[in-house]
């Protein structure tokens, strides 16, 4: 085993001192796309997590539509990448649909915690 990390260890290290100017070029061209596609998951995996909280242990109706509505601006991050956006014939429209969704997402969302905050001192 170590005869053989003797001759692998040296030859990963020079494939990727070769590989890596064309990958971190290649990264910092995309930067905004890899960020969006991130975006994204991380939405998805608020979605489900919350999804999974909220069978778990059941909140107020404001809590999970908040819940629902908060993570859909991050979900529809792929509509900024630059495949949509300098594509002159999509372009308008996924421009139009991510302003939609942040209004709806961040907005709904908002005035749900909002309802909820104020239900909840009414309680009190």
């Amino acid at each position: 085993m170590a005869a053989n990390l003797l001759w692998i260890a040296p030859t990963v290290y020079f494939v990727m001192q070769s590989v890596a100017n064309s990958l971190l070029q290649k990264i910092k061209n995309n930067s905004d796309d890899i960020t969006n596609i991130l975006t994204t998951i991380y939405g998805a995996g608020s979605l489900v997590l919350d999804a999974i909280l909220d069978v778990l242990s059941p909140p107020d109706a404001a809590q999970i539509v908040a819940g629902l509505l908060l993570p859909i601006p991050s979900i529809f991050s792929f509509a900024n990448l630059s495949t949509f956006r300098y594509n002159s014939d999509i372009a308008p429209f996924a421009i139009g649909a991510k302003v939609t969704l942040d209004l709806v997402g961040y907005d709904g969302g908002g005035m749900a915690l909002v309802i909820d905050a104020t239900e909840q001192m009414n309680q009190e």
